[in-house]
């Protein structure tokens, strides 16, 4: 319990769908893990609303940037039962130690 943290959320109740066996995308490597959409729900606690408790559903999307070594990723986390977004945010991953270079 405690409050919200971007992934950590998710914890060990990811789980990826629609990921078959990603291809190896140039300068992905091992990352291509975690190519796909992650979804997870969690518990969390206000500390400035006398601990209430709430639940939350987050969702993680990563996709490869095709011929860079990046990849893109958005992120969203909602409350349960109202659907109220809590929140989101975009961006990208430049994976420089597995392109074998400075990241593009």
């Amino acid at each position: 319990r405690g409050g919200m943290g971007g992934m950590g959320g998710m914890g060990g109740m990811a789980v990826p769908t629609g990921v078959g066996a990603p291809p190896m995308l140039d300068g992905i490597g091992a990352a291509s893990w975690i190519l796909g959409v992650w979804t997870g729900t969690g518990k969390a606690t206000w500390p400035h609303r006398g601990g209430e408790e709430f639940q939350y559903a987050e969702e993680a999307t990563f996709v490869p940037v095709v011929g860079r070594p990046a990849i893109t990723y958005s992120q969203r986390t909602w409350r349960v039962g109202d659907h109220a977004t809590m929140h989101n945010e975009n961006g990208f991953l430049r994976l420089r130690s597995m392109a074998g270079g400075a990241g593009g």
